[in-house]
């Protein structure tokens, strides 16, 4: 869904109508209003951020659990890349050229 909202203005209408598959009754209209409202807020990419994933392990109650660092768990750096390729200036223009 957050591809959905986060798409330029060409492919609205597109959004529109697979959102009204997932929202069965509602109008056009209504979603719409609500694509409008979530495109500015909803990331382009729900990656979560490092500070959000290493407070999930400071909660836990093992102590090794709570001594670790996010690094030693996880590499996010492909996720990275992958926001920066997908959503630079230059891709985005590269999209809105291809349609």
């Amino acid at each position: 869904m957050s591809k959905l909202c986060t798409s330029s203005k060409p492919i609205k209408e597109g959004s529109v109508r697979a959102l009204q598959k997932l929202l069965r009754g509602a109008t056009a209209a209504e979603i719409g209003v609500f694509y409008d409202d979530q495109r500015d807020v909803v990331d382009p990419l729900p990656v979560p951020s490092d500070e959000a994933l290493q407070a999930d392990l400071d909660r836990e109650n093992d102590p090794k659990a709570r001594s670790m660092k996010l690094t030693d768990l996880v590499d996010l750096s492909f996720l990275r890349e992958i926001e920066k390729a997908a959503f630079s200036p230059s891709s985005t223009a590269r999209r809105a050229t291809a349609r």
